[in-house]
């Protein structure tokens, strides 16, 4: 509120007025950090606060209590007190902040957790999918292999050379799924909070564990190859 009425300048000792609820001008003491109240899906929006004693005429009040021991114990403890205060007061009900923002992110949560079931599924699909391109290509260069070891060539260089082709494809499936990452993580912007579509940090780490999983899909047939007897490889068909 005060970044939209007051840009530029030191709101404190500004005055205001609420159309239609009090000709009396609300004269503004301090300014304080932004809150959402609703979901943390929404806008920050402008809000004002007022003393208790000087509300505009609601009938529900909200007190909000910061507790240094667990405060599902207090609960009744907070009751008496209140009816102690004034026993004709309507306590609606008693809740924890850590419910109350539980409760706004039922849907992300669940989206989350149905997102990382069918990512983690998607990866599985993916090194299997990986390990049997490399096992195929393997198996078809078994003569080669044989006379590239007969020659003189290392079981180190057999793994460096099957490893080198495993790299080529990740490198341009990475490039690729981060092209198509960029484009259709916005269609889910609106499900994220505290987050951008483009976080550096979460494409990093995804691209990372792509890159580990290629490289055991990968490792596996290199073994193998290298293991491969030159004499047995050269007859082989």
């Amino acid at each position: 509120m005060a970044r939209d009425f007051f840009p530029n300048e030191n709101p404190i000792g500004k005055r205001f007025s609420i159309i239609g609820q009090t000709d009396q001008p609300i004269e503004i003491v301090g300014v304080v950090k932004d809150a959402k109240y609703r979901t943390l899906r929404e806008r920050t929006p402008r809000t004002f606060y007022l003393p208790f004693f000087q509300q505009l005429g609601n009938s529900d009040t909200t007190f909000e209590l910061r507790t240094y021991i667990q405060p599902a114990g207090l609960a009744e403890t907070i009751r008496r007190a209140a009816l102690e205060l004034d026993p004709k007061l309507q306590i609606i009900g008693l809740r924890m902040m850590n419910d109350v923002v539980d409760r706004t992110l039922t849907q992300e949560r669940f989206v989350a957790q149905l997102a990382g079931f069918f990512s983690l599924f998607a990866l599985l699909l993916a090194a299997i999918g990986l390990y049997g391109v490399m096992s195929y290509t393997v198996t078809h260069r078994v003569s080669e292999i044989g006379i590239r070891m007969a020659l003189g060539a290392q079981a180190g260089d057999v793994v460096k050379l099957v490893m080198r082709e495993t790299a080529l494809l990740v490198g341009i499936g990475i490039i690729i799924g981060l092209g198509a990452a960029l484009v259709f993580t916005r269609l889910i912007s609106s499900l994220l909070f505290g987050l951008t579509p483009t976080d550096p940090l979460t494409i990093v780490l995804a691209s990372l564990l792509m890159i580990a999983s290629a490289a055991l899909a990968g490792f596996l047939p290199a073994r193998r190859a290298c293991r491969v007897d030159p004499m047995i490889a050269l007859r082989y068909e």
